[in-house]
């Protein structure tokens, strides 16, 4: 099953993230960015399951601290960037 992680730039605009989802009933765990997927310097994410998804995505885009970006963990381990 993937995994959907939502990267912020800042500790404190992943954790407002992370409250909005909570507060809609949406479980998301907020950790380090990956370094991989990390575009500059040190950054958070949500991340949440591929059934959560589509309520999560709804709800961060229209936060005024929006999400940088958002990448697919599929089960193989490879990370895909998902275009919206």
């Amino acid at each position: 099953m993937s995994q959907y992680y939502f990267t912020f730039r800042s500790v404190t605009a992943a954790m407002q993230g992370q409250k909005r989802l909570n507060d809609a009933a949406i479980r998301a765990t907020m950790v380090r960015t990956p370094t991989s997927l990390r575009k500059q310097g040190c950054g958070y994410s949500l991340y949440v399951s591929e059934e959560a998804y589509p309520g999560a995505e709804a709800i961060l885009s229209h936060e005024e601290k929006k999400y940088q970006k958002c990448y697919r963990r599929t089960a193989e381990g490879q990370w895909q960037e998902v275009q919206i």
